[in-house]
């Protein structure tokens, strides 16, 4: 049986998990499990090195650089833009 050690519970939620998490969300996990955010950063950056995990970065609202994470051969997200154009007089949402 594993060790519960951060680094355990980390990859355990991303391999469990369908898609890609958020660093925040992992963050909030860590403190949950009496761990600091700083360190779940850490066990995240190495867990990437190791070949355990990936990571995908993106850009935020307010122009930083974010991280989110998934398991190994889950596929990157794609990047979608949504504009609202007037059709038939009726306002539709349509993915440019």
């Amino acid at each position: 049986m594993k060790e519960t050690t951060l680094k355990n519970i980390l990859l355990t939620e991303i391999e469990n998990t369908q898609g890609w998490i958020s660093k925040g969300q992992l963050f909030l996990l860590s403190e949950q499990n009496g761990f600091s955010p700083e360190n779940g950063g850490r066990r995240l950056r190495e867990l990437e090195s190791e070949g355990k995990i990936q990571v995908s970065y993106y850009q935020g609202k307010k122009g930083q650089r974010l991280a989110r994470y998934a398991k190994i051969g889950e596929e990157k997200p794609q990047k979608v833009k949504v504009v609202l154009r007037e059709i038939s007089g009726e306002i539709v949402a349509v993915i440019v």
